[in-house]
């Protein structure tokens, strides 16, 4: 109660006591009928200044009331007030040595709690009798009022913006009956910044994971980005630590709202809810659980200079599992621990690392090229296996932060058995991207009977083995890409024909319009640019004529073709001198020897 309340307080009670003997003082009963005036004003009901209900009072206080407000001529009211305590604004039970540490400690620590600040000033008068005996609680925290030691509290980031009307709705406190049957996940921004190992300063970001019926922090840990792979790593270190709980609620953040996030938490059968927008107190447990963190964790790493991410994580660690669980919930009454052996336990196991990872995955439908049975996930190329390639489409699953494994799935009932798609790239060439070839895919496979085939899907127009269909993939496996030189490769990479083209350049040979008889036309292999009416990468067969030159007035002498050797810059590419000597010796109908 503030100077305003207890002055206001003793003026009613003023008025009351004036009340009772004001009549006594207005007119005076006559000689010796004073005592019985008194004993019946005692047997009276008044009404108590606070409003509790009727009161009643003791003849012989009425007595000093009495004469107390008759020997007052100027003001009777006056003299029947409380007179004020002579040691207000000092703690009797507060040495002159305890206030000036407790001044000291404030200076030093002035965003601590009041609780922090009564437990370490306790244990600096343990270590130091001769400051007297250390007061409770609430004389602490009405002595640091009474000076003006409140807590200073920074301003937030959010103070001052407009933000849009919340519809008007009831607001009430919530708990579940049992123990992992609901969990708070949010992130929290650090008031502190950390050195990283590049010498930079960043602002940390703990998210963290507390169980609502027992209060039990799941997990927390320290980041340096608020994004969807911390958060999903985040959840399966708890779901470890933990096992898997009923329900998740969460902000409306991005992380908590991606893609990979929403099936995970479907194929693990938890219930993902939100809060409504701009409606943090729906998760008020959590939000009250940072200033905790900040109040005790934070504030004892204050005399840490060069903090780092370890430090900090290792330490949150040690503060959870050694203070905050061991400690008395002052709205639980117990310690976390305790209140989580004496509950009932609605969590589920958790399954292994390998399934928590691959059910936080995305599925997505793509279409597949019939060239060369491969499909585009996030820019890069993965091939699928041979007994898939008659399909259109398939439902790929991916994580976007990690592509180096994607997986088929997606739509339950029209799902593609695909094996695991792993990208392997090869500098041997530069038209290969990311491919993987299984080689399960090659081996023969043993001769069954017709009934034992089934088609794998509606797309399907080819009957596949029935044992293909119900096998769940096939094992990771990569093999290098080896240098394509054929021309039915090369046909299909735009790439790969614009660097062969300078090397075929001075390879061309250009037959004159007349030939012997009886020898076949001999037909001339021209590049992309030569050739506008094929297709991207291919080469087409030179079916110019001899009249064409005639016509153009052009006359040229038959010359031999030129032989291969080193002028052409061929000998240091082995197998592409090879190729480019062999389809020169297929095309001019004659033999090659090698």
């Amino acid at each position: 109660m503030d100077k305003d309340d207890a002055g206001a307080r003793r003026e009613k009670w003023a008025r009351l006591r004036f009340a009772v003997v004001g009549p006594l003082l207005a007119s005076p009963p006559p000689a010796g009928q004073l005592g019985a005036e008194f004993e019946r004003l005692s047997q009276r009901d008044w009404e108590h200044p606070s409003g509790k209900g009727p009161v009643r009072f003791a003849a012989s206080t009425i007595e000093r009331w009495y004469y107390r407000a008759r020997a007052e001529e100027q003001d009777p009211v006056k003299a029947l007030r409380r007179k004020p305590r002579t040691d207000v604004g000092r703690e009797r039970s507060m040495s002159a040595g305890l206030i000036a540490a407790l001044r000291e400690q404030y200076r030093v620590h002035p965003s601590w709690a009041a609780q922090l600040h009564y437990e370490t000033l306790k244990a600096h008068v343990a270590t130091h009798p001769e400051l007297g005996p250390m007061p409770s609680y609430a004389t602490l925290t009405r002595a640091m009022r009474n000076r003006g030691l409140v807590r200073e509290r920074p301003r937030k980031w959010h103070e001052g913006e407009d933000k849009p009307a919340v519809e008007a709705r009831e607001v009430l406190s919530y708990e579940v009956s049992r123990s992992h049957a609901l969990w708070h996940g949010d992130f929290h921004h650090g008031k502190r910044r950390v050195l990283t190992a590049s010498g930079e300063w960043q602002t940390p970001i703990l998210l963290g994971f507390l169980d609502d019926h027992s209060r039990l922090g799941c997990h927390l840990q320290w980041y340096l980005e608020e994004t969807a792979e911390v958060f999903v790593h985040g959840l399966c270190q708890a779901f470890m630590k933990r096992d898997l709980p009923r329900s998740l609620l969460t902000d409306n953040g991005g992380p908590m709202t991606a893609g990979e996030v929403e099936e995970g938490l479907h194929r693990l059968g938890i219930v993902g809810a939100t809060t409504l927008a701009y409606s943090p107190h729906q998760n008020g447990k959590i939000e009250s659980f940072w200033g905790t963190v900040e109040g005790r964790l934070m504030a004892q790493l204050e005399g840490v200079d060069a903090l780092t991410l370890k430090m900090l994580n290792d330490a949150t660690i040690a503060w959870l599992e050694q203070d905050y669980h061991r400690r008395v919930h002052r709205e639980l009454g117990m310690t976390p621990h305790e209140r989580l052996a004496g509950s009932v336990k609605a969590s589920r196991p958790c399954p292994a690392s390998d399934e928590l990872k691959a059910a936080f995955r995305i599925a997505r439908k793509r279409t597949l090229r019939r060239s060369d049975g491969t499909v585009s996930v996030e820019g890069i190329r993965y091939q699928v296996p041979q007994p898939w390639r008659h399909l259109r489409t398939l439902w790929v699953r991916y994580a976007r932060w990690d592509l180096s494994g994607v997986g088929s799935g997606g739509r339950p009932k029209r799902r593609a058995r695909c094996a695991r798609c792993t990208p392997s790239t090869s500098a041997a060439t530069p038209m290969a991207s990311a491919v993987l070839r299984d080689p399960a895919a090659t081996m023969a496979a043993p001769a069954r009977a017709s009934a034992n085939f089934r088609r794998c899907s509606r797309a399907c127009s080819t009957p596949r083995p029935q044992q293909a269909c119900r096998r769940p993939g096939y094992p990771i496996t990569r093999r290098p890409v080896r240098a394509r030189t054929t021309i039915r490769e090369i046909r299909h990479e735009p790439r790969a024909a614009h660097l062969l083209r300078a090397q075929m350049e001075p390879l061309r040979h250009r037959p004159s319009g007349r030939q012997p008889h009886g020898e076949p036309r001999r037909r001339q292999l021209l590049p992309q640019n030569r050739a506008s009416s094929c297709a991207p990468g291919r080469l087409r067969v030179d079916r110019r004529r001899a009249r064409h030159r005639k016509e153009r007035g052009v006359a040229r002498a038959r010359r031999p073709p030129r032989p291969l050797g080193r002028a052409q810059g061929l000998c240091h590419h082995p197998p592409l001198f090879q190729a480019v000597r062999l389809l020169l010796a297929r095309s001019a109908g004659c033999s090659a020897s090698t």
